[in-house]
């Protein structure tokens, strides 16, 4: 067998232990999230939910956009309060498959009901549901209170760290463009809703490691097993919510300390490998459960992927609703374009740096594939368009030569 062969052989054993490791790893994390005792969470996730229910389901300051998901953050409590009879082993594991809730529809608690329990018990297996041990272990000793306390404190330290390490690594510029790209659509909300902040924790983390390890960006091999992982945590812990940004922010920050590099290329090849790793292991949930527990748990995600994107009625009206912020964004960005154009510093700056042009749009080709859940869901999906403003708005920095722009003092006549 050729070198060539063995390299690729070798690259696949690679990719399957990484598989194997984080399904096994995922599968362990959730069995254990179900082994903690439901009456050690029922009384926190109980006042918890009672909060939401009087802030209501999506409560909102000024628009749309700055709109919280109360209702999804009560669906994550009461996953989070059902228990499989005597949290046993063997239930634990059906229960980490099927994540069984009780429900009601059009509420977010059934007031009726001293437990605060809906009468229909109801599975959402189509995710992993990451987030539930550690929510579980919170809710042991602290309400919805506490836990968003602890993202605001826990997120603005990450914040802060990855600012100061985008200085030090990188330029002034880009450390200042990642705290605005991050706090414009992250701050004061994200922290103040679980399901808004499975994401933005993955992104932080992820862009703090490839500045703090140096291994992680000077083999590209290991950099894109890294984003493999990182798509596959993304799938165990995220909702739909914003997932691609857990992909371009690292990767926009590993191209700009790879500088000179060949980086258009680099860029694909790593977003396959991102991809390859939620979908898979997004996937594998699908087929355990479906296996695990006799429920057929892939004809409901392959229900739920083709309404996700599809064209539906009423979407013609979403739309009309969110068109004259697409045209501003769009204007934004055609105006943008041009200063490159007109006032670029050299020849070369364009094509350069246009790797980030690429990452910058990976938000609108995520809205274009699931065009049904991004559009229904416009109020958070929007968050995505951070990387877009990180990447092209760093762009400009690099390519515009300011200079250009400094008015200089008419010479005086003697």
């Amino acid at each position: 067998m050729t070198d060539k062969g063995n390299g690729i052989i070798k690259c696949a054993l690679r990719y399957a232990g990484l598989f194997i490791g984080m399904l096994v790893a995922f599968t362990v994390l959730s069995t254990l999230s179900y082994c903690i005792p439901q009456q050690a969470v029922h009384r926190n996730a109980l006042e918890s939910r009672l909060i939401l229910n009087s802030e209501g389901k999506y409560p909102r300051f000024l628009t749309h956009f700055i709109q919280k998901d109360n209702f999804t953050d009560n669906l994550m409590l009461e996953i989070a309060d059902y228990a499989p009879a005597d949290s046993a082993p063997q239930n634990a594991f059906r229960g980490a498959m099927l994540n069984n809730f009780y429900y009601d529809e059009g509420s977010l608690i059934d007031l009726r009901n001293p437990e605060g329990r809906g009468s229909e018990l109801s599975q959402y297996a189509r995710y992993w549901h990451g987030y539930l041990l550690p929510l579980r272990l919170q809710l042991t000793y602290t309400d919805i209170r506490g836990i968003r306390l602890t993202n605001y404190v826990l997120m603005a330290i990450l914040m802060v760290v990855a600012v100061s390490l985008l200085w030090r690594r990188i330029s002034a510029g880009a450390a200042c463009m990642f705290a605005l790209a991050v706090s414009a659509v992250g701050f004061p909300l994200v922290p103040g809703c679980m399901q808004f902040s499975t994401c933005f924790y993955i992104m932080l983390a992820a862009v703090i490691a490839v500045m703090t390890f140096p291994k992680l960006t000077r083999n590209n091999s290991v950099f894109y097993m890294t984003m493999f992982v990182t798509g596959g945590i993304t799938s165990y812990m995220d909702f739909l919510t914003t997932p691609i940004i857990t992909l371009g922010f690292p990767l926009a920050v590993t191209c700009l300390l790879r500088p000179g590099g060949r980086n258009i290329a680099f860029a694909l090849k790593a977003s396959v490998a991102w991809g390859a790793g939620y979908g898979s292991l997004w996937a594998s949930k699908w087929v355990m459960a479906s296996l695990a527990t006799g429920v057929n748990v892939l004809t409901d995600a392959s229900d739920s992927i083709r309404q996700r994107t599809s064209d539906t009625a009423g979407m013609s009206d979403l739309f009309l609703a969110v068109a004259p912020y697409i045209c501003a964004v769009v204007a934004l960005a055609l105006i943008t374009a041009l200063l490159c154009v007109l006032f670029r510093k050299d020849n070369t700056a364009p094509r350069r740096y246009s790797y980030l042009v690429l990452i910058g749009f990976y938000p609108v080709a995520w809205y274009l594939v699931l065009r049904n859940h991004s559009l229904w869901h416009y109020w958070f999906t929007w968050r995505a368009l951070s990387l877009s403003l990180f990447c092209w708005g760093l762009y400009a920095l690099r390519v515009i030569d300011f200079n250009r722009f400094k008015l200089h003092p008419c010479k005086q006549k003697e």
